[in-house]
């Protein structure tokens, strides 16, 4: 009889042959779950890579606002000469590169471009505004009442071209105020402004269209009224002005009378100031507790727009009436060229508030009386600025900054275009970014 095999022989035989279905199975298996390894390693390969590219895009970004805060600082500091500049840099280990040109207002206009390192490039536009002391004709905080033959132009004195009458919005005749504006409803050769701000405007308590009058007036409709949600910041300055009286080391009183020469038509007084106090951000300047202005009154040659005379009075100042002001050409009308008086020769500025005399009345810290005629910059946001009797007829060839006007009636403000350039406070700041 033929011997079984043993079981223990046929039992691999049987395994060997029930497994020959498995090899292709497990052989499919792996070629699957490779390929499931090579889609998911280049997926979080590519996710990797996005984050990356991401992280990065937002990064260039705020490198290219770093190039916006570089400008800002050398405009503020200084630091840069003539109209333009440019500079480059780099912020957590991204590039940006900035370029900077000042603008026909006296604005900026910054364009900075972060790179990073897998050519993620953003460019960013920001506009600098200074916080300026004079940047219009007439800025007043409680309003302004231009009735009665009152006019706002301007002209420049460094091109010595006049922009205006009559009115155009591309001048700087301009007058601004947080309170009500009335124009009146005179026609635009009586009357008139290159523009009229109303601030403030986005106070609820403090908008709407009975802020112009009268609203027949063009000059209480657009263009050449503009509604300005922010206050006008009358005293944002006065930090600086505080620096100047803190500088000084006495206040003494200069009357023209005492320095005058001559007689008759011909007596007049030279403004010329000696041992100056100084100050990091403005340089040179002059320190009197009263200013009086009684009879015509010029500057030195020495005096030029780049190299004025500054000025800070502690108490009053006093411009007496049909007295002319470091304004030698303003005897009659408006001056021709090339004798147009540059304003930044001579800069007032003031925190005296007024006082009260006889009752009632006020006594104003800045007076200027009828027919004065002067040719300056005036920076008085605590004050009054004219006088409650006898101040009709008079000319600012510059600007004025005053709490309240006390304008009786036929004042023309003639704004120097050049003040523009003049004392930088070091206040610039983004008044508009966007990215290009």
């Amino acid at each position: 009889m033929p011997e079984r095999p043993s079981p223990l022989l046929s039992a691999p035989r049987r395994a060997f042959a029930s497994d020959r279905g498995s090899v292709p199975l497990a052989l499919l298996v792996t070629i699957i779950m490779a390929g499931l390894t090579t889609v998911v390693f280049a997926r979080t390969n590519a996710d990797q890579r996005s984050t990356r590219f991401d992280n990065e895009f937002t990064t260039v970004l705020h490198a290219a606002e770093a190039g916006v805060e570089e400008a800002t600082f050398r405009v503020n500091n200084h630091l840069v000469t003539g109209a333009t500049a440019q500079g480059s840099g780099t912020a957590n280990g991204y590039d940006y590169a900035w370029t900077a040109a000042r603008q026909p207002s006296g604005q900026w206009v910054v364009t900075s471009t972060g790179t990073g390192p897998n050519e993620a490039e953003r460019t960013v536009v920001a506009q600098l505004t200074d916080r300026p002391i004079f940047n219009a004709s007439l800025a007043t905080h409680l309003g302004i009442n231009f009735t009665g033959g009152n006019k706002a132009d301007s002209y420049n004195s460094r091109t010595q071209t006049r922009c205006s009458p009559p009115s155009s919005i591309s001048c700087f005749g301009i007058i601004a105020s947080n309170g009500n504006i009335e124009v009146g409803s005179s026609s635009a050769t009586s009357n008139y402004a290159d523009r009229v701000r109303v601030h403030d405007w986005a106070n609820p308590e403090n908008n709407g269209p009975a802020r112009c009058t009268q609203a027949t007036s063009q000059f209480c409709r657009t263009p050449f009224r503009e509604n300005v949600d922010e206050p006008l910041d009358i005293r944002g300055s006065v930090p600086l002005v505080e620096d100047l009286l803190a500088g000084c080391a006495g206040f003494p009183t200069w009357k023209a009378s005492d320095h005058a020469t001559g007689s008759g038509s011909n007596r007049q007084a030279v403004f010329a100031p000696t041992s100056p106090a100084s100050h990091p951000e403005i340089g040179a300047y002059h320190c009197f507790g009263e200013l009086v202005f009684d009879v015509n009154t010029r500057l030195p040659t020495t005096v030029t727009a780049d190299n004025g005379l500054v000025v800070v009075v502690r108490d009053r100042i006093k411009v007496e009436g049909a007295v002319r002001v470091a304004c030698n050409a303003c005897a009659g009308g408006f001056p021709a060229a090339p004798n147009r008086p540059a304003a930044r020769r001579l800069q007032i500025f003031t925190l005296a508030k007024d006082e009260t005399a006889s009752g009632s009345n006020v006594l104003a810290a800045v007076q200027i009386r009828q027919h004065a005629k002067i040719a300056a910059a005036i920076y008085a946001p605590d004050a009054s600025c004219g006088n409650q009797q006898s101040n009709a007829q008079v000319e600012i060839y510059g600007a004025l900054a005053c709490r309240v006007v006390l304008n009786q009636g036929g004042w023309e403000f003639h704004y120097d275009e050049d003040l523009l350039d003049g004392i930088s406070t070091g206040q610039y700041f983004v008044t508009r970014w966007q990215e290009q």
